[in-house]
């Protein structure tokens, strides 16, 4: 199994104090955004396993620190949400829970991002963030029932997924 710094809550909070960093800056220098703005606020990770059995292993894992919410088969494999069960913040970003999935049926891995592919950013004005952020950095938008959302090109090692919803459920 590859390491997505997953292995406990210690291992991806030390992981996050080195990336988020990545994040706000690539966010503010090259998108024009600003994450410390209240319209916006962190929800997810998004991670890319690179099979069936690595999925499973990360869906155990993560299940005996977070609490899972629901799982979905999304283009012919699995993805699961699962939510923090006490608040997690890391250089001024809070996440409301993780993302896994599998790889698409087919899919050569060499040519995916395996392990933290995205950080999703819930944007509280979504249509006017879409349209402020040049085209050139904007690799793929979509609508589902869960909402909308557009991703950036992965670029520095960064790549944000802006969402008009959060995707985490959190327990009552």
């Amino acid at each position: 199994m590859d390491k997505y710094y997953l292995g406990n809550l210690q291992e991806l909070e030390e992981f996050c104090n080195l990336y988020f960093p990545l994040i706000t800056n690539y966010s503010r220098s090259i998108l024009g955004v600003d994450l410390s703005n209240n319209t916006f606020e962190g929800d997810h990770l998004g991670i890319q396993t690179s099979s069936h059995e690595e999925y499973t292993h990360y869906y155990n894992l993560l299940s005996s620190y977070m609490s899972h919410n629901f799982t979905n088969d999304l283009h012919g494999r699995k993805v699961s949400i699962f939510s923090f069960r006490d608040e997690f913040v890391s250089n001024d970003i809070s996440l409301k829970g993780v993302e896994i999935f599998e790889p698409k049926p087919n899919v050569d891995n060499g040519k995916i991002k395996l392990g933290i592919e995205h950080i999703s950013i819930i944007a509280k004005e979504y249509d006017k963030t879409f349209e402020n952020i040049s085209r050139a950095f904007i690799n793929k938008s979509a609508e589902y029932p869960e909402g909308r959302f557009f991703k950036t090109k992965f670029t520095n090692l960064v790549e944000i997924e802006f969402r008009d919803r959060s995707l985490i459920k959190k327990d009552t």
